[in-house]
């Protein structure tokens, strides 16, 4: 069975997450069996039945699944994604999981509505591709003998901004994993930001940032400005603890922002032990 129809069958079954009770597993080790971060699965369980919930960055639709049964059949997650290969495998998601509430856009996330951009895919010495970390910038010196990458391929994608998706439904949840380019993803969706004030998750990294010509206080930035409030995500036993804060933090990569109209409490801190009423 190769990798992706693995994951397709692992993805389509279901019941598929409710282990972890019965096992007496942590927060963290259940996030590490199904493949998901603990920030996602926390913000899932905020997802109600029609919600809309868009995937930025949606890779093999892993997150997009488990999305989709949070909103069920009446409502709806759009799937945004570049690369052929991973857009083949959501549709077959799509299909096997019988999950038709999943809207595949294909394309790249950015702050220009159907633009056709160069996508840069980087290749290992074997010649296998990184679809993780493709993006829209890599500069020459990543590429070569004793580099980061060994080659890298160049498609052809449409840009689109998410301000364009027809969102008939309330948008809950955005959201976000694109190697550097989420400033130009949220460039694009200030008008959704506004309407919408929806829950956005955020992977940012300085690494990738540096590509786009800016630093992760660019991002925060654009929150601040926005009226977000940020937080980090930790798994401490069967509970998450979520930590309000003013940046970036050291070690952490993952951030999830709150319309301040919204907080998460009022002290900044709040421990929510979600673990034993975990349902997928």
């Amino acid at each position: 069975m190769g990798r992706h129809e693995a994951l397709i069958r692992k993805v389509t079954a279901s019941p598929y997450y409710v282990y972890g009770k019965g096992l007496g597993l942590s927060a963290g080790l259940v996030s590490s069996f199904l493949g998901l971060e603990v920030e996602l699965l926390f913000l899932g369980q905020q997802i109600a039945a029609g919600d809309t919930v868009i995937d930025v960055g949606a890779n093999l639709g892993v997150y997009s699944a488990y999305f989709a049964r949070r909103v069920g059949r009446t409502g709806k997650v759009y799937a945004v994604e570049p690369l052929p290969q991973n857009i083949s495998t959501i549709r077959r998601i799509v299909k096997i999981g019988k999950l038709p509430q999943i809207n595949v856009i294909e394309g790249a996330a950015s702050n220009k509505e159907g633009e056709i951009v160069s996508l840069s895919v980087p290749k290992l010495l074997t010649g296998e591709p990184i679809h993780t970390e493709a993006s829209l910038h890599i500069s020459s010196s990543e590429v070569g003998h004793g580099s980061r990458y060994y080659e890298v391929a160049e498609i052809k994608v449409l840009s689109h901004t998410l301000d364009a998706i027809p969102c008939d439904g309330k948008v809950t949840l955005v959201k976000i994993d694109v190697e550097g380019a989420e400033l130009l993803v949220l460039e694009g969706a200030q008008q959704l930001i506004s309407r919408h004030r929806p829950r956005i998750v955020c992977e940012i990294e300085s690494r990738w940032t540096a590509r786009y010509g800016y630093t992760p206080n660019a991002v925060f930035d654009f929150f601040r400005d926005h009226n977000y409030a940020f937080y980090v995500c930790t798994a401490v036993g069967c509970a998450v603890t979520l930590l309000r804060c003013d940046g970036p933090i050291i070690g952490a990569n993952n951030y999830i922002f709150l319309p301040e109209e919204h907080p998460m409490d009022s002290n900044n801190l709040q421990k929510i032990h979600y673990l034993y009423s975990f349902k997928y």
